[in-house]
């Protein structure tokens, strides 16, 4: 998920895709 990381890094994940509190936690 080296993708998910650097996008994490410029936008936030909820903000970028409103996704479960699960799988954002898998990506945090």
């Amino acid at each position: 998920m080296e993708i998910a990381e650097e996008i994490k890094n410029s936008v936030p994940v909820k903000d970028f895709l409103p996704l479960p509190e699960e799988i954002a936690s898998m990506l945090k």
